[in-house]
């Protein structure tokens, strides 16, 4: 789906909430613009999920700031189907972005992790078992700041 109206600067930022592909590297634009238009298509972001929507460009922002397009890519991996239902759940889905977020911020290879341990299944399957890693992921993190 490689569609040069993304990568441009003017209606898709209203679409991407600001978010350009630009910002990112080449060679990650053709791979977030797929994976973010099907989210779109999935009607897991966008406007029927306007916080999910606002959190997830958030973040996307921001790993943009901070040089980290491979943590863009971990996230998105791992929003796989058996986890995609965190999307349905604005708080926890933007709980979850705000702490790999920070532990990107720490150390890119936690954030990395962080990622890849939600994609695989490994903090849980619903909404309690994934909050409990996340809320002592936060307390262990506030310790060594």
């Amino acid at each position: 789906m490689s569609s040069s109206s993304h990568i441009q600067r003017g209606c898709a930022e209203d679409r991407y909430l600001g978010f350009s592909l630009q910002d990112v590297t080449w060679g990650y634009r053709a791979i977030f613009e797929e994976a973010i238009e099907r989210l779109f298509q999935e009607e897991l972001i966008g406007r029927q999920r306007p916080e999910t929507t606002l959190a997830f460009f958030r973040f996307l922002n921001n790993c943009c700031k901070l040089g980290t397009d491979h943590v863009i890519h971990a996230l998105l991996k791992s929003l796989t189907p058996e986890i995609q239902w965190i999307t349905g759940l604005p708080g926890i889905f933007s709980e979850l972005l705000n702490t790999g977020l920070r532990l990107t911020e720490h150390q890119i290879s936690s954030g990395l992790h962080f990622f890849e341990l939600l994609g695989n299944g490994a903090m849980g399957d619903s909404p309690d078992k994934v909050q409990y890693p996340r809320v002592q992921i936060v307390y262990c993190t506030r310790w060594r700041t």
